[in-house]
This record gives structure tokens, sequence and C-alpha cells, in this order.
């Protein structure tokens, strides 16, 4: 189909030239000998420049084609949320109405709630793994909100000696986004339904060396190590929830959805971190799976 394409415009010229030389070959035969040379020359000037119209014009195409799909591929996360918010409202409008009566009706429900933006979500979300992160004493090296897939680039507290505390640390960290996702009173859960697998190994490892988180109650179990790890993240995002939203901004007003190492470290800065261990060994009590 693509061939076609790209040979249809030369193959129309062609064929224009073709049906002029009939139209205009018995007009031809009746001119002197003297003159049919030059008509024969101002023809082929006529199809060459013809020729070099339709070649330009299909570059113009193809450049004006890849133009597009440059620009379609630089779509700022903003844009893309408000295509998004067009497309809902194009097809929940009703048929006796108009776009712009569809849209002042249906857009105080679309902005009353943050279901259906994914990239407000992720934002909030980054800022949660940020704040987190700085109170279990890691380091953010880059959080990436510019779309509902965001990505984290962190480091988990190296100065702690105990390598188990370590692994609840990261555990803490990963359970900020789904702490943030309650805490908001939301019910989107793009972005945090990997979380459990994310963890891989670590909650059964902690189980199996009997490590028991500050603050956790009951049999030493995996399921219960990941109720905690998002309990103790919430309980962290809570009382923080004004640099969330200093992050959430940040992360907005940005061109690329991009927090870097320096951004994070100052915006977090009066995040308390953790005073006491984060854990330790059980002295009793059977651990379960």
């Amino acid at each position: 189909m693509y061939t076609l394409r790209l040979i249809a415009k030369p193959l129309i010229g062609a064929l224009a030239t073709l049906l002029l030389f009939i139209t205009i070959l018995p007009a031809a035969s009746e001119l002197r000998p003297e003159e049919k040379g030059d008509f024969a020359i101002g023809l082929m000037a006529f199809f060459l420049v013809w020729c070099i119209f339709v070649f330009l014009g299909i570059v113009v195409a193809r450049l004006v084609a890849a133009s597009r799909m440059r620009r379609s591929e630089k779509v700022s996360p903003w844009r893309r949320s408000v295509e998004r918010r067009k497309t809902w409202i194009r097809l929940n409008r009703r048929s006796s109405e108009t776009l712009d009566e569809a849209a002042e009706r249906l857009s105080p429900l679309w902005y009353s709630t943050r279901d259906y933006d994914s990239l407000v979500h992720a934002r909030r979300r980054a800022a949660a793994v940020a704040v987190v992160t700085r109170y279990v004493g890691g380091t953010v090296i880059e959080l990436d909100a510019s779309s509902d897939q965001e990505g984290f680039d962190l480091i988990a507290p190296l100065e702690d000696e105990d390598r188990l505390c370590r692994l609840w640390a990261e555990m803490m960290m990963r359970a900020a986004p789904l702490s943030q996702t309650v805490l908001d009173g939301s019910t989107y859960t793009g972005g945090v339904g990997e979380f459990p697998k994310s963890l891989g190994p670590i909650p059964y490892h902690l189980v199996a060396s009997g490590w028991v988180p500050a603050g956790y109650e009951g049999a030493l179990s995996s399921c219960g190590l990941i109720d905690h790890a998002v309990s103790e993240a919430g309980r962290v995002l809570g009382a923080n929830r004004e640099v969330v939203d200093a992050i959430e901004k940040t992360l907005k007003d940005s061109k690329d959805g991009i927090l870097n190492a320096d951004q994070a470290k100052s915006l977090t800065g009066c995040v308390r971190a953790c005073q006491g261990p984060l854990g330790g060994k059980a002295d009793d009590g059977p651990a379960e799976d």
C-alpha cells in the first residue's frame, strides 16, 4: 500500500502528460517542418518541468509527514492529558449536544476527580516516593513522572549496616505510590498494580530471617509485611502532605516531568528522617509464610 501511494503522483503525472500528447498530436501534425523542432523542444521542456514539480511535491509531502510525526512523538504530558479529556467528552456527548455544550456539562465531572487524570497520579506517586525515600534515609537519583508509567531511580540507605533493615526500607519506598493513592481517596490503580510483584523475594527473605519492622503486630508473614509497609509509608506521607503537594507542583511546572537528585533533596529537606531503628530480629514467636 505504501509503495502504491509513493508512485501514485508520478503515475498520475505521466498519464496527464500522455493525455496532453494525444490532445495536441493532431495540431502538431499540421505544423510546418521548421516548427516541429521547436514544438518538440517546448514539449520536452514542459514534461521536464512537470516532472520536477511532481518530484518537489513528493519531497515536500514527505517532509511535512516526517515533521508531523516528530511533533506527535514530542507531545508534552500536559497536551496528552488535554487530548484525553477532549476525546472522553466527544465520546460521551449526547446526540442533541454540540461539543461546546458537552464540554460545559462534562468538564466539572472530569475535574472533580483525579481518577481520570493519570498524569496527576504519576506526579503524586513520584512525590510520595521522594518523601518516603528521604524518611528511610535513601537517596533519590531521578523521578520520572512524564507519563502514567513513571520511573524511579532510587538508592536504599547504605549507612545502615543491617542489610535486612535496608530491605525493609526498600519495601517502604516501593509501597509509597500505593500508599499515596489510598491517602488521596482514589480508586485509580494505574502504575500501582505491580507493587507486590516488584518486591520479589524481599518479604519472604525478611520472614525467613525473622526480622520484624518497628510497630509490626501479629505473627510474622509476607502478607503482613506488605500490609505494614503500605501502612507505614502512608503514615509518613500523611505527616508530610505539604511536601507531597510541593513536589507535585514542581513536577507539573517542569517541562519534562522529571525531578533530579538536587531538586528532590531540596524539596524533601523538611522531611524528618526516622529517628529510631526501622526494626530488628524477632525475639520470639514462630514465623509464618
